[in-house]
């Protein structure tokens, strides 16, 4: 008996009438060529008898076989966007074969992707550029090879889309970044720029990587143009926490007092307020990873520093905010109290992420699907991408990297928080406030990129 051909699901945007007629031709050859296909454009104006809706949720996800006729508007819809112009439908059926994808795992069997122009090419969504794409009509006769016995040609060169790089790499990973590879943060900078002349404290908080020790740099730079002394304190680079060794560690060794000279909080903060006073300019103490100096040292100290707060500008970076790690250490509040603005700092701006991404040129919109807005994601994956021979390639080294830096990351958020970003990964948008200003949720509630998102679906799915 022979055996029935297998049924073929056509999914793409209604964006032009070109669009529509390519698919249409695209539809008969197959037929001709024995395929048993299912387009919507088989259906009048009253559409199936089951609803839009159903027939192309029922197709995206039951189909054995699923041709994406992939474009700038198809795109939009794989991103969970409804662009103008398009019927919604293309999106229902994106998210479903998105999830389908991600259920998937690494081989993706039942999904190849078609396009008609070069243009069209450029927009193939990122988790599906690594297997083998079908030009519409130059390629029909090797597409109906792989619909009829899954039979592929050997991919070629371009067809895995070979990256091109610059002479240097313009990304930085595992260390502070620094002009000119730093990018953006400006309204941060702007509201250090406000506490130079006035004094003040800062609590500048933010998760593991998302620029902190960058941001300190960044704003040393603009102190020290403004003539402003300046001293940043790495406290993992600290020979202890002494009395003496955090006097000489604040006044930048301009004060190194011995132990008989130095044994309080309240002599340890003399030390540093006459240090303070004998400055012509309102001096800078920036100091990274600032939560081993609340768990180090007395309550007292910082009480001191508030008090001298009209006398120079302090800087504290920690993951969390102050008063959560003086409950946590000391059981009490935080002494610098309203004396101290927060900072939270998360994503990059639009365009400040866009500037970044651009430093891979055409390869832009790939690494803002993957990495979205987020500082260290972008520059992870820009590194990734510039030494390694394709996309390919840099996304199974972007993943190498992400599985151990995401699990750090979701280990510190509340079982709420994981909940709401589980959530979002499958598709439902509930916006988190606390999870925006981390960085790691989008305002539309969407994990803040690809790479997120396929870490909770596949990393987490046993979890």
């Amino acid at each position: 008996m022979t055996k029935p051909p297998t049924r073929v699901f056509l999914s793409y945007a209604q964006d032009s009438a070109e669009r529509i007629d390519a698919v249409r031709q695209l539809v008969k050859a197959l037929r001709k060529a024995g395929q048993a296909v299912d387009v919507d454009q088989d259906f009048g104006v009253g559409g199936p008898d089951e609803s839009w809706t159903t027939w192309c949720e029922a197709m995206a996800a039951e189909t054995e076989r699923v041709l994406l006729v992939t474009s700038k508007s198809y795109y939009d819809c794989w991103l969970g966007r409804f662009p103008p112009g398009t019927r919604d439908g293309a999106t229902y059926e994106a998210k479903i074969l998105a999830n389908r994808v991600y259920q998937g795992g690494s081989r993706i069997e039942f999904l190849r992707v078609v396009w008609f122009d070069d243009e069209d090419r450029t927009h193939i969504p990122p988790r599906l550029r690594g297997m083998q794409d079908y030009h519409g009509t130059r390629d029909l006769d090797a597409l109906i090879s792989w619909l009829a016995n899954g039979h592929e040609p050997k991919r070629s060169a371009a067809a895995n889309r070979a990256i091109s790089k610059p002479t240097e790499n313009p990304f930085v990973v595992n260390r502070a970044v620094t002009p000119p590879h730093f990018v953006g943060r400006e309204l941060e900078i702007r509201e250090f720029e406000r506490y130079l002349s006035s004094g003040g404290g800062i609590s500048l908080v933010g998760d593991a990587r998302i620029g902190k020790s960058s941001l300190l740099l960044a704003w040393l730079s603009h102190a020290e143009t403004q003539s402003h002394p300046v001293v940043l304190v790495d406290t993992q680079k600290l020979d202890g926490f002494s009395w003496p060794t955090i006097v000489s560690a604040f006044t930048a060794g301009a004060c190194s007092p011995k132990n008989d000279q130095c044994g309080s909080a309240d002599e340890a903060a003399n030390w540093v307020g006459g240090w303070v006073d004998q400055q012509s300019r309102k001096p800078v103490v920036l100091i990274d990873e600032a939560e081993a100096l609340v768990r180090e040292l007395e309550v007292r100290f910082f009480e001191r520093l508030r008090g001298m707060l009209d006398r120079f500008c302090l800087v504290l970076a920690t993951r969390a905010d102050l008063p959560s790690l003086f409950h946590k250490h000391h059981d009490t509040t935080s002494p610098l109290g309203n004396q101290c603005i927060t900072v939270q700092l998360g994503a990059l701006k639009e365009s400040e992420a866009q500037d970044l991404a651009e430093r891979a040129g055409e390869h832009s919109g790939w690494l803002r699907y993957w990495a979205g807005a987020h500082p260290y994601f972008l520059q992870l994956l820009g590194d990734c991408w510039f030494v390694s021979a394709d996309e390919f390639a840099a996304l199974q080294k972007l993943r190498a990297t992400a599985r151990d830096r995401l699990r750090e990351q979701w280990n510190r958020l509340t079982p709420g928080q994981q909940r709401r970003l589980r959530d979002a990964a499958a598709g439902s948008r509930t916006q988190s406030r606390s999870l925006s200003d981390r960085g790691l949720m989008t305002e539309g509630g969407a994990p803040f990129g690809e790479v997120l998102r396929w870490w909770i679906l596949e990393e987490l799915a046993d979890d």
